[in-house]
This record gives C-alpha cells, structure tokens and sequence, in this order.
C-alpha cells in the first residue's frame, strides 16, 4: 500500500516538472466542505447522512488555462442501519489535469479529471473492513481572484472508485461520492 502511494506521489511530481520551469506558476488550496451520498445503491442501508469533506492540493499551472495538481482528500460520514450506525471514512490521492475557461478578469470556469487512489474504511459495532482502490474523478468549479495571488473557489466533485471489497447496485464494485467545496488557492 505505501509503495502504491508513493509511486503515486512521485508520479504526479514528475508530470508536474515536466513543464517549462519559466512557464510555471506553483500554487497550493486548501478546500472544506460536504460529502453527500454519491449513489451507492443498495449496499448501503437506509440513511446514508451527509458529512464533512478536507481537500489539499498543490500543483503546478503548465499554460494560461492548463493545470496539473495533487490532491489529498479526506471524507467522513456514517450510515445509519437497521442495527447500528456505520462510520465511513476515505482518504484519496488523486493526479488532476484542470482546464480554466475564463469567464472574466476575475472569474473562471474550471472542468477537471483525476486519477488515484481512494482508502476507504467502513466501522460499526458488528465489523470493520477497509480497502484501497483505484480512483477516477471528475472536478467542476468557479475560481473567483481576491488578489494578484489568491483565488476564492468553489468545487464539485464526483469521485468513483473501481474494484475491491464494496458492491454497489447491480454488482458493481467501489464507492461513488458526491462532494462540494469551498476554499482558498495561493500562488507561490
């Protein structure tokens, strides 16, 4: 699992540098916000309650309208079964590739897609189970500039990982979420 993060990790750092040092802009976000049922289907029981959502990302602007990042995420919730309540947690790495369309001088429109890894843990009174799986995201958001250096954002995404141990409706296996937020990105 280590070996799996780190090569992650390094791979993302690589496909960053590899882009003309001059052109590059460094910049670093930070993001909060809710983690909403997803559509999980019928692995999970009936209530499935929001919860909070923790993303930092560091990345590399490669073009005027081009942005290559890394991302750590956190998300938290539970469900609530017919027996007891599920604690439901997820750590994700993911590599995005970004694309701004500017909107106005001070406002643009990005669209985004990612692939990593998604830890997912689930705990209740009667078992606890985790596993790792492949991920893939979709990112859509507004960046509104504050200042020369700072961006207010606001962001959706929708994270869907692939094999492993959770079944969805119909048998398909992984985990599929929802989640918005709002943050603040810094140019370096």
């Amino acid at each position: 699992m280590r070996r799996m993060i780190l090569g992650a990790v390094v791979g993302m750092l690589g496909l960053s540098m590899s882009a003309d040092a001059g052109d590059r802009t460094w910049y670093v976000a930070i993001e909060a916000g809710v983690e909403s049922d997803g559509g999980q289907g019928s692995f999970w029981p009936n209530e499935y309650n929001s919860g909070l959502a923790l993303l930092a990302t560091v990345g590399t602007r490669i073009s005027n309208q081009v942005r290559l990042e890394g991302e750590l995420g956190y998300r938290s919730n539970d469900v609530d079964s017919y027996s007891s309540s599920i604690d439901v947690n997820q750590y994700s790495l993911m590599a995005n590739a970004v694309y701004e369309i500017p909107v106005s001088k001070e406002l643009s429109f990005d669209i985004g897609m990612g692939l990593g890894l998604d830890h997912i843990e689930l705990d209740s009174a009667f078992f606890s189970v985790s596993d790792t799986e492949l991920a893939g995201q979709l990112k859509f958001g507004l960046s509104l500039a504050v200042s020369d250096a700072t961006d207010l954002t606001l962001n959706y995404r929708y994270l869907r990982s692939f094999g492993g141990d959770f079944y969805l409706a119909g048998g398909d296996s992984g985990v599929r979420d929802s989640t918005w937020t709002v943050g603040l990105r810094f140019d370096l």
